[in-house]
C-alpha cells in the first residue's frame, strides 16, 4: 500500500479518489489494480469504514480546501467491515437484461431499526425505470465490527427489502444466500 501512496505523492494528486488492490490471501502480497480520480459507487463502503463523508471531502477540496485528514489518521480511526450490494431493475433468469417499468411497490429497510444500515436510492414507488438510464435502483450498504456481523445484517436487509412489479436483483440474491448457507 505504501508503494502506491509513493506514487500518489509523487504525481502530485490532490483529491479524493479511489485506489483498488488485489490482496494474496496467503502470500498477504498486494497488487496495484487501478486508481480513479472520483468516487467509486462503492464509495459508501468506505464511508461507513471510515465515518467520513467523501462526498463532502471531494466538493471541499474542489473548492480549494485541504484534505481534512492524512492517511495515517484515516487509518488510526477506521474499523470494522461493510458490505454493499445494489438492487438492479435487471432480470436474473435473462442474462441480467435491464428491465424497466413503473416500480409499484418499494419498500426499502428500516434504517433505524438496524445499526450499521444505509440505503443509498433515488426511487420510490410510482417511479418509472427507463431503458435510458443506468437500472441501479438502490444500494444497500450494511456495516458491522467483524465481516460476519456485516454479512449477517446485510442478509437480513436483503430479506425485508421489497420491489414489485418489474424484474430485478433480490431474487438472485436470496438465491445466493439459499445455496452458500447450505
Amino acid at each position: 500500500m505504501h508503494f502506491s501512496l509513493e506514487h500518489l505523492v509523487n504525481s502530485r494528486y490532490v483529491g479524493a479518489g479511489t485506489v483498488e488492490f488485489l490482496v494474496d490471501p496467503v502470500t498477504n502480497a498486494f497488487y496495484f489494480c487501478e486508481m480513479n480520480t472520483r468516487l467509486q459507487v462503492e464509495h459508501p463502503v468506505t464511508e461507513m469504514i471510515t465515518k467520513q463523508d467523501l462526498v463532502e471531502w471531494q466538493l471541499r477540496v474542489s473548492s480549494g480546501f485541504p484534505l481534512p485528514l492524512t492517511q495515517e489518521e484515516i487509518l488510526a480511526t477506521s474499523s470494522g467491515c461493510a458490505m454493499e450490494a445494489r438492487i438492479y431493475a435487471e432480470n436474473p433468469q435473462n442474462d441480467f437484461l435491464p428491465t424497466s417499468g413503473r416500480l409499484i411497490h418499494v419498500r426499502t429497510p428500516e434504517v433505524g431499526e438496524v445499526d450499521g444500515l444505509r440505503v443509498d436510492s433515488g426511487v420510490v414507488a410510482g417511479d418509472v425505470v427507463s431503458t435510458f438510464y443506468d437500472p441501479m435502483i438502490a444500494k444497500l450498504i450494511a456495516y458491522g465490527d467483524t465481516r460476519d456481523e456485516a454479512l449477517s445484517k446485510l442478509e437480513k436487509a436483503l430479506r425485508n427489502y421489497q420491489v414489485n412489479y418489474i424484474f430485478n436483483s433480490l431474487v438472485y440474491m436470496d438465491w445466493i444466500n439459499i445455496r452458500t448457507s447450505l
